[in-house]
């Protein structure tokens, strides 16, 4: 072996040296230090979190099932502010004047709850009706997903009343208030109502399919006498659904799917069989 390789093979086998030893710092300099690295670590930590919740993803053809579903294009980041449900039941227990807020989110989204109200504070709602408790939503612009959730919650609770204020073209601010003498029936529906509405802001495009469509839904979006399933495509600008529909029209035609365009949505609808069939690959189009 050469010297020159002796040499190296040398140098590989020696031990490491040991770095000499640093004096120990004073416990102040110490803590000084761990302490950033503490910090850094628990927001690495949230960040891992969020992002993992942010890879969920919803397929399609699971979603178009049950009666009533929405389909996430795209989600947000936003996070809204929920009160928590049990906060301000003393008052309403106690058959006192309370109000309360529900919840608020970064895209404007409010729900307010008001029970055991006195018959001459009913004046400061749009119906003046009797009724021991009030709850309101409101929200900078309007979409049909509201429409979807109410007539849901409606149908679930008996002897609700309202008043709601409502674009199709989305211009103008949503308004929603709900009536009922039963203040704990109310706060649940106006909680579960919160929940939904809070979930859909969230989201840029949505999917909801009916199979069944209420009346009162179809007179709220002008689609009066049409029978068989509805799917609305929120989030879908007039010109954008201009773009989805021009290649697939003689298709539509072919399998008796009609449709309507709207400033910010697009409905398609017929028999539940071919629509809930078609939407899948009409919708992956969407996503690519």
């Amino acid at each position: 072996m050469s010297e020159f390789m002796r040499a190296i093979v040398q140098e590989v086998l020696r031990p490491a040296e040991r770095p000499p030893k640093k004096e120990k710092e004073p416990p102040a300099v110490q803590q000084k230090l761990h302490r950033p690295n503490y910090q850094n670590a628990m927001r690495e930590k949230r960040l891992n979190e969020l992002k993992g919740n942010n890879e969920k993803i919803t397929s399609p053809d699971d979603e178009l099932v049950s009666r009533l579903n929405i389909l996430t294009l795209a989600q947000g980041a936003e996070r809204g502010i929920t009160v928590p449900a049990n906060h301000g039941t003393e008052n309403t227990a106690a058959g006192q004047p309370c109000g309360r807020l529900i919840g608020s989110a970064p895209s404007g989204l409010a729900a307010w709850l008001y029970t055991n109200l006195p018959h001459e504070r009913m004046e400061w709602f749009h119906r003046p009706i009797p009724a021991q408790g009030v709850a309101v939503f409101s929200a900078p612009v309007s979409s049909p997903g509201q429409l979807v959730i109410l007539q849901e919650e409606l149908s679930r609770t008996e002897d609700v009343k309202y008043f709601i204020q409502w674009d199709k073209n989305g211009k103008t601010a949503f308004l929603l208030e709900l009536f009922h003498n039963d203040c704990r029936l109310l706060e649940t529906t106006a909680e579960n109502m919160w929940q939904s509405l809070n979930r859909q802001t969230k989201k840029k495009n949505k999917l909801f399919y009916l199979e069944q469509p209420g009346s009162w839904l179809l007179n709220q979006l002008e689609l009066t006498g049409i029978r068989g399933a509805v799917a609305i495509m929120e989030g879908l600008g007039r010109y954008e659904s201009y773009s989805l529909l021009l290649p697939v029209l003689q298709e539509l035609a072919s399998t008796n799917i009609r449709y309507k365009i709207e400033e910010k949505y697009l409905v398609l609808y017929g028999a539940h069989e071919q629509l809930a069939s078609y939407l899948p690959g009409f919708f992956g189009e969407i996503q690519q």
